[in-house]
């Protein structure tokens, strides 16, 4: 998804101790057009684990992803690390 922003100030509600609540100016995004395309899919993966159930575990995973369009996009993403 791509999204075409620009600056811009949006009013919202405030309170201050001294002068009570009313309206405050913030700066903010505006999403002034926005481009996504779907297509279908293959999305598969394994992944292992190493240690105890006390203890930390170092794990691994693979993925395989596939986007079928006009030209096919593959990517395989590998994830490597510890959990506690």
């Amino acid at each position: 998804m791509q999204d075409f922003t620009q600056p811009s100030v949006a009013v919202v509600p405030a309170f201050n101790p001294f002068f009570g609540f009313g309206a405050g100016a913030i700066p903010t995004t505006q999403v002034i057009s926005s481009y996504s395309i779907n297509k279908p899919g293959i999305d598969a993966g394994v992944g292992i684990a190493f240690g105890s159930k006390w203890h930390g575990k170092f794990f691994a995973e693979a993925r395989y992803n596939r986007i079928i369009a006009k030209y096919h996009t593959d990517y395989l993403p590998v994830t490597f690390g510890f959990r506690w």
